[in-house]
């Protein structure tokens, strides 16, 4: 999970990519109008992140949520190859 407070699901992209996960998101700054600022604690700009995930996930399966500034992906394992017993005629 991933904390993006005042990010929309339209400013953030996600791939997947020779076994890495791409995060990308932009936080842009409020126009004010008229009023002005005098302290705000918040980061605004690009974020990036990319995190090695392995080889042994399923990209087909990949999941995303944002919900109340939470960025929430989920991989689904590849199913592991099973030896196949061969009968004999």
């Amino acid at each position: 999970d991933v904390e993006l407070p005042g990010v929309t699901k339209d400013a953030v992209s996600i791939t997947f990519e020779n076994s890495y996960l791409n995060l990308q998101a932009e936080r842009k700054v409020p126009e004010l109008g008229d009023h002005k600022t005098l302290h705000n604690s918040f980061r605004y700009g690009l974020f990036k992140q990319r995190i090695s995930v392995g080889e042994n996930y399923d990209p087909d399966t990949i999941q995303a949520s944002l919900v109340d500034g939470v960025l929430s992906v989920r991989l689904n394992k590849k199913p592991q190859v099973q030896p196949k017993k061969i009968e004999i005629l």
